[in-house]
């Protein structure tokens, strides 16, 4: 009677010629090394303490999991071979709880519309995402640069709590950021700096190496500003989602 809560599809191209991917309705973006964009599964600090601090990115690609926020709905393409250039378009409804007559709480994540409140403010507001990347395979390693800006269609009002001070708010946020990916030796080096539209700054370095054939080190500093905002980046830390108000080293052996 209600109709279905959740319905996701897609059709992609893969590995057309110089069209690398190119995916109509919702897909996922994966870049450097999560600051600026990095949607689905991440993984933060755990019992493996080396191979597990520098991502991977897996760029664009079709999205197909039950979890019903975290990606985009539209087109998004990547053409290229040596040097990569992805662009992306979304604009999907998402469900929020209203914070005053005229702005909202940030969307909620849950996908939960159980009760007649819940349906009510189901899909109540939109929001569009315009973004994209810069990617180039040179002798020194994998560089690239990446950005996206998103608008709501109605203002987003930030918590009252002590650790909501620094969230964001309005209806526009952007982000921009570089990152390096590459290997010296037997040492993987990566890295990547990020701002946000506030000016704050969020910046992560590391390395991997291997110390003779038994023994391998990692070495990770991170500096996010507190009012660093990123509502899509997901990098390396203590918390998972926007990487903010953190500084410190990583050690593993």
């Amino acid at each position: 009677p209600t109709g279905f809560d959740y319905t996701s599809g897609h059709i992609a191209f893969v590995e057309n010629g110089k069209l690398k991917d190119l995916v109509i309705g919702d897909y996922a973006l994966n870049f450097g090394q999560g600051l600026v964009l990095w949607t689905g599964a991440a993984f933060g600090k755990g019992r493996e303490v080396t191979g597990t601090i520098s991502k991977n990115e897996r760029g664009l690609r079709p999205y197909g999991s039950a979890q019903e926020t975290n990606f985009f709905r539209g087109i998004a393409a990547t053409f290229g071979d040596q040097t990569e250039i992805s662009l992306f378009y979304s604009d999907r409804k998402r469900t929020a709880s209203m914070a005053s007559d005229s702005t909202i709480n940030f969307p909620s994540s849950s996908g939960f519309h159980r009760t007649e409140n819940e349906l009510n403010r189901r899909n109540n507001i939109s929001q569009q995402v315009f973004g994209g990347r810069f990617l180039s395979d040179t002798r020194f390693g994998l560089i690239g640069v990446s950005g996206h800006s998103s608008e709501f269609s109605l203002p987003i009002e930030s918590g009252t709590s002590v650790n909501d001070l620094y969230d964001f708010s309005g209806k526009n946020a952007s982000v921009v950021g570089v990152d390096y990916r590459g290997y010296f030796a037997r040492s993987l080096v990566f890295g990547e700096l990020a701002r946000s539209k506030n000016g704050a700054l969020a910046g992560i370095a590391g390395i991997e190496s291997g110390l003779g054939d038994r023994t391998d080190v990692a070495l990770l500093y991170r500096n996010f500003a507190k009012d660093f905002q990123s509502i899509y980046g997901d990098g390396f830390g203590e918390s998972s989602g926007n990487p903010q108000n953190e500084r410190g080293w990583y050690i593993g052996l």
